[in-house]
């Protein structure tokens, strides 16, 4: 019967050692975390230490930073608190609300300020300093923005604004404002003056717009009442005049991207209900050039600013996508990929010689099999960065590519995720209980 005991206890006290082994493992990686900036991943680890060791309240302090560097002041403030309740005389937390409260009366104190500012006319635009590429990103319909590690995340507007196409203008954007359940009405955002203007009010479902500063005019797609076909348009950015079709004789047009330096446009396009549609350029001077004339079924295209290539996805007759590109010069069609795939997004790198694209089959678990691969043109090689189990979508790859940002339907929802090209890093940088939607990039100016 002894023996029994001693075994018992020689177990139980082996498997307390193991756990606070792995504790002090979890506050270690968590700390590290912490210190990369990485702190989505940080406050997921500092909250699994509380769980098991409630006792350990002094990480709620850490878990407070991680929320105010994410920008869940409010959140941050809550944690703070937490801390204070298990010890009232916390000196770090004391003093990290004083400040707090202390910046949140100054800032009240000061009517009609924004931390960020779109310039007047006269603010000196060129100025380096004074602007910075802003991630964006909708959440239950309100825009949000941070930087780009995710940090510092704020409304762009307090009323629901739908969703931004950028255009790199330092005039203003095109905006898609929802009203009601069914309507998407246009509007453009002047950011020398900060205000909206509607635009082409008799079109209740417009999708995909884009303002040109060359033209000043916002060109876009408009549905049909009956949902089945769209209309390539262009209406004046502040004038609620009648939109003028760009494109006649087409049964309709899928989507399109416009090189804002040569001013032609690139559209997918069916000239019959029925027929698969094809790729076509309508240049700067009016005329429709067919770019595609074997297959169909295209979408998701991209140029760069040189018009030498065009990056399409198509889908074969097993409903699978395979990426593509286009040389523009001779019209000759390259396969990217051959197995096809579920689902697959693709982007140009800053030059016509690097693609990232995104590949998932879903797996025989209900999961996703996916692969992020940098493809390089002129060589025809590809590597993969990352594997994952999730979907990724809305790819876009900053200036310098040293990273590629998308959104991952991690967690059951989707979070919006940035990976290091040069290395198998990945990083969280948002973390709600919501889907983070229309990940977008925009250049916004700091008033001097």
């Amino acid at each position: 019967m002894n023996k029994y005991i001693i075994i018992i206890f020689l177990s139980i006290s082996y498997s307390i050692h193991a756990s606070d082994a792995e504790i002090k493992a979890l506050i270690k990686k968590g700390i590290l975390h912490q210190k990369n900036n990485e702190c989505a991943h940080a406050i997921k680890d500092f909250k699994e230490v509380i769980k098991r060791k409630p006792q350990m309240y002094k990480l709620y302090n850490r878990i407070a930073f991680c929320f105010d560097y994410l920008g869940f002041e409010k959140v941050s403030i809550k944690y703070y608190k937490r801390t204070l309740d298990f010890d009232p005389q916390d000196p770090y937390a004391l003093k990290t609300l004083r400040r707090i409260y202390s910046n949140k009366k100054e800032a009240e104190s000061i009517k009609n300020t924004k931390e960020i500012l779109i310039p007047k006319q006269n603010d000196g635009l060129t100025n380096l300093i004074n602007y910075s590429v802003k991630m964006f990103y909708n959440l239950n319909g309100v825009l949000y923005h941070s930087d780009r590690d995710g940090a510092y995340k704020r409304k762009f507007a307090e009323f629901s604004l739908g969703k931004i196409y950028p255009s790199n203008s330092k005039l203003g954007v095109a905006t898609i404002i929802e009203e009601g359940l069914n309507y998407q009405k246009l509007h453009f955002f002047d950011f020398h003056k900060s205000e909206f203007f509607p635009v082409a009010e008799k079109e209740l479902s417009v999708v995909t717009p884009f303002y040109s500063d060359t033209r000043n005019k916002i060109v876009f797609l408009s549905t049909s009442k009956d949902g089945k076909s769209k209309k390539l348009m262009q209406v004046d950015a502040k004038m609620d005049v009648d939109p003028k079709t760009l494109v006649e004789d087409f049964y309709s047009i899928d989507e399109f991207v416009m090189n804002e330096e040569s001013q032609n446009i690139y559209f997918v396009g069916r000239k019959e209900s029925g027929l698969k549609s094809r790729i076509y350029k309508l240049s700067s001077q009016k005329e429709i050039v067919q770019l595609s004339f074997v297959g169909g079924d295209f979408s998701n295209i991209k140029v760069l600013s040189n018009d030498k290539f065009l990056l399409s996805r198509q889908k074969n007759d097993r409903q699978k996508y395979n990426l593509l590109v286009i040389d523009l010069t001779n019209k000759l069609i390259s396969n990217i990929t051959h197995e096809g795939f579920d689902e697959l997004t693709g982007v140009w790198g800053n030059t016509d010689k690097s693609i990232y694209y995104t590949a998932s089959n879903i797996s025989l678990t209900e999961k996703w099999k996916t692969k992020l691969v940098k493809y390089e043109r002129e060589a025809g090689f590809a590597t993969t960065l990352s594997k994952s189990a999730f979907l990724q979508e809305d790819l876009y790859v900053d200036e310098l590519e040293k990273y590629v940002y998308a959104r991952s339907n991690y967690d059951s929802n989707y979070e919006i995720y940035r990976f290091r090209i040069s290395s198998p890093k990945r990083e969280r940088l948002t973390i709600t209980d919501e889907d983070e939607e229309h990940l977008r990039f925009m250049t916004v100016y700091k008033k001097p």
